[in-house]
Order: C-alpha cells, then structure tokens, then sequence
C-alpha cells in the first residue's frame, strides 16, 4: 500500500511540474507539501517494524534454541538478498525503459522520467509476493508429523527454575 501511495503521489508531483512548465529543470522546486509524504512512510514504518519482528520470531519458533544465532542471522541474509535483487531490478528497469533512445523510467531529470511508473511495478510485484505468501501460508505445516514446531517454547514454560542449580 506505501509503494501505491508513493506512484499516487509521484504522478500528482510529476504532473504538477509539467503544468508549471518544469519539465527541463530536475532542480526546479514543484508548489507541493512535503505532507504528501507522510502516509506513505507511516505505512512503511509500521509494515517495516512489524515485518522485521515477525520474521525474526518466526525464525526463532523454527528453529531449536540451541540455533538461536542462526535464526537471528536469517534475517540478515534476508535482507541482504533483498537488497541484492532490488539493485539488479533498479538496473534491470533503467536499461529496459531506456531502450530505443527513450527516456528511462529512473532519468536524473525526475520530470522527464516515469519514477511512478517504477513505482507501480513495485507494487505490482509486491501484490504477487503476497499472493505467494498466502499460497505458502495455506499449506504450511507446523512439523513433519503435523506437531507444533513451539513445543520446545512451551516446554520452556513448564521449567521450574528454581530447581536449576545456581552457579
């Protein structure tokens, strides 16, 4: 939705500069508040912090405690990955939009380019990472034998602490 919002308001902008005759000017200030702004970071903020907490915890239930460096660390590699495919993707769309002697989609002059067009297809392929996930969320079991992966979790509660020798 925060990518969405963001093309919404890259086409309003980008509009605006043509009509105000900033086409040929990347440096030109366009009469917009920076408030346009705020929906859409406060949306990536909240999908940011929930996302990153979730997984981690995911990685956490999955794996036994013993691996609980491990299960930190797939985060990371998660969001290296992620960062690694969106630069090949950033590259990708700049060579394929500017073929033909076109303007590409991400052109340093931000009034020519179609920075909303990128945008839209982010959303699009975020749309369809979503599907995805739903797709694995329906067939996802907890283990092998269709038993809770959290057993060892909820075993952790049942300890009595005080019976452990202090040291």
């Amino acid at each position: 939705m925060s990518i969405a919002l963001s093309a919404i308001t890259e086409s309003i902008r980008r509009q605006r500069a043509i009509e105000e005759g900033l086409e040929e000017d990347p440096n030109a200030l366009v009469n917009m508040s920076a408030l346009w702004f705020v929906p859409q970071y406060v949306l990536l903020g909240v999908a940011e912090a929930t996302h990153g907490v979730g997984q981690v915890e995911f990685f956490y239930a999955l794996f036994p405690k013993s691996m609980s460096s491990i299960a930190s660390s797939m985060y990371t590699v998660g969001t290296a990955v992620s960062s690694l495919m969106g630069s090949i993707l950033v590259s990708g769309v700049d060579w394929l939009s500017s073929t033909g002697g076109k303007t590409s989609w991400l052109s340093s002059n931000i009034n020519k380019g179609h920075i909303d067009y990128f945008f839209w297809l982010l959303s699009f392929l975020s749309f369809l990472n979503f599907l995805y996930f739903l797709v694995v969320c329906r067939y996802y079991e907890s283990g092998n034998d269709g038993s809770n992966r959290l057993s060892h979790v909820e075993e952790e509660k049942e300890c009595d602490y005080r019976l452990l020798h202090e040291s």
